[in-house]
């Protein structure tokens, strides 16, 4: 599962850093796979955790056992080109407290999702 994150500059300066913005979770996997139930089960519960409650969608994009979304983007957090650290910081952050959510993983259990997560540091650490 890859995220990418789009947005406009803009203006208010007082707004919340994602507020009003669109975050894109894609599942390398069609409609219904088990990587998109995880994909959609992030979507559901990602707003509550970053600043602005962001609308939050998931693309399929299948094919190639899922090598054609991970070699779209290379990496698990993939931001604009120039992004502050502090915006990939929220992202990361957010999916932390996601895998840490009671009711995320009574919800994966539920739908008899496997739900053993790794720490964020420890995927960058694999990724580089």
């Amino acid at each position: 599962m890859l995220v990418l994150v789009a947005w406009q500059s803009a203006g208010m300066a007082q707004a919340p850093v994602y507020g009003g913005k669109t975050i894109t979770i894609i599942a390398g996997t069609k409609a219904g796979d088990v990587y998109d139930s995880y994909a959609r089960l992030f979507a559901q519960h990602l707003p509550k955790y970053i600043p602005g409650n962001p609308n939050i969608i998931v693309q399929n994009m299948p094919g190639a056992g899922s090598m054609l979304a991970g070699g779209r983007f290379g990496r698990p957090y993939v931001l604009p080109p120039g992004t502050p650290a502090d915006r990939a910081t929220i992202i990361r952050q957010a999916f932390q407290k996601v895998l840490a959510d009671e009711s995320v993983i009574a919800e994966a259990k539920k739908r008899r999702l496997e739900f053993d997560p790794t720490a964020g540091h420890d995927l960058e650490k694999l990724a580089k």
